[in-house]
């Protein structure tokens, strides 16, 4: 449990780095550019872990190379989060003017934030009862989506602060990450 709740932190505070780093979005009707990227990245998210709670139910927990079953399973969630991907890139298309290096770096972040938390559910030794798998999988549907939209909430917040000239955009957005990876790391810890 310990290891999907650190990979599910870590495809955050990863996600909140990249789109701290890349050019701001404009700015949309729901927000700032960065908020509202977080937010289709987020709800894009969602249908893969929930489609990887319910492979991993009818499945069970099996790392590749274990049966036949465990590739079934990977293929599976390759196949979901690729089709997430592209329908959460053209969502995206849709809102902000993507360059041909905006939409790389951006394609390759939807497939990571899709991949690596549906991943950590797939081989982590989740309760098989029905009541334990409904309960992580309302804890990753909830958690991911609210610990993105909290970053990027916090990072707008700090960049309509006074702050000195130098930690301006991409270095308050930077320290805020690492701030929150440090909490979320002790937060783990004591769990």
């Amino acid at each position: 449990m310990r290891e999907l709740l650190a990979i599910l932190a870590g495809t955050a505070l990863a996600i909140h780095l990249i789109l701290a780093l890349l050019p701001a979005p404009p700015p949309t009707r729901w927000g700032s550019g960065r908020f509202a990227a977080a937010t289709v990245i987020a709800l894009g998210c969602m249908p893969v872990l929930a489609g990887t709670t319910v492979i991993h139910s009818a499945l069970g927990t099996v790392w590749p190379g274990q049966s036949s079953l465990a590739w079934f399973s990977l293929g599976s969630l390759t196949l979901l989060a690729l089709v997430l991907t592209v329908l959460t890139l053209r969502i995206m298309e849709h809102l902000f003017p993507l360059s041909v290096r905006r939409r790389y770096l951006t394609t390759l972040l939807i497939a990571t934030a899709a991949i690596a938390p549906g991943l950590g559910v797939l081989v982590s030794p989740l309760d098989p009862t029905w009541s334990g798998l409904f309960a992580i999988a309302a804890g990753c549907l909830l958690g991911l989506p609210l610990l993105l939209l909290s970053l990027a909430a916090l990072s707008e917040r700090l960049e309509l602060l006074d702050v000195p000239r130098p930690f301006r955009g991409a270095p308050i957005n930077v320290l805020t990450t690492l701030l929150s990876a440090a909490v979320l790391l002790g937060l783990i810890g004591v769990y």
